[in-house]
């Protein structure tokens, strides 16, 4: 994977992010729904109970309630419990007035913990919630893992690539201090015609040496194209 292909994958990996949010306030709708549905079933439920409570004027047996899928108690206008045993926590309820029989009184009603359906729909909720964040981090991570292996790559493959430029750099620069060398000689005129034919022969020598180094420097930009 080249440098390019890893700014398209953060590209394409990016709108992710949005992923987490739309999760999390979609199961936070879905929440409030269920809550909503739930206090007005505990709602119908305090009001079934309450016209039961004044047509027989009395509470409901023990018994009886303890088969009921909520949970029963009788509060004063104070909203202190006077009878039953309901948790003090935020759980959805139902409140029903008892009057006209027991006008300062109201039913309240709740659901029982083990009974309570809205616990088990949180808790698949939540366990969705937590597996989109987990998805979405794990993707961002191996795509996080993936550009930082690029990015190490690409840095090893350009501390070669100036090596092997300054080894180039240093293996022309003796050739051509000679070629340079030998024209100065020629161009001063005050060398012998046995002199003028060795600096001739070290000029073609060196030259060749420069193909040479020219055609390794092609094959080498080659090789790093096709790589």
């Amino acid at each position: 994977m080249n440098l390019h292909a890893s700014v398209i994958l953060l590209m394409l990996i990016a709108p992710l992010g949005i992923l987490p949010y739309a999760a999390h306030r979609l199961i936070s709708s879905e929440a409030e729904r269920g809550k909503t549905v739930g206090t007005a079933y505990l709602q119908a439920q305090a009001e079934a109970l309450a016209a039961r409570m004044q047509d027989a004027a009395k509470p409901i047996p023990p018994e009886e309630s303890a088969a009921l899928p909520v949970l029963i108690g009788v509060t004063d206008q104070g909203g202190r419990i006077l009878h039953g045993n309901l948790p003090d926590d935020e759980r959805c309820t139902g409140i029903a007035s008892l009057g006209p029989k027991f006008p300062d009184l109201s039913i309240k009603v709740t659901w029982r913990g083990e009974r309570n359906p809205g616990l088990e729909r949180m808790r698949r909720l939540h366990l969705a919630e937590l597996t989109v964040y987990g998805m979405t981090a794990f993707i961002f991570l191996v795509a996080v893992g993936l550009v930082l292996r690029t990015l190490r790559r690409t840095r090893r493959a350009l501390a070669a690539q100036i090596a092997c430029a300054r080894d180039f750099s240093h293996r022309l620069k003796t050739p051509i201090t000679s070629i340079s060398l030998c024209a100065e000689l020629a161009q001063s005129g005050r060398i012998t015609d046995e002199r003028k034919r060795e600096c001739a022969e070290t000029i073609v020598a060196e030259a060749s040496k420069l193909d040479g180094i020219v055609c390794e420097v092609l094959q080498h930009i080659e090789g790093s194209d096709r790589g």
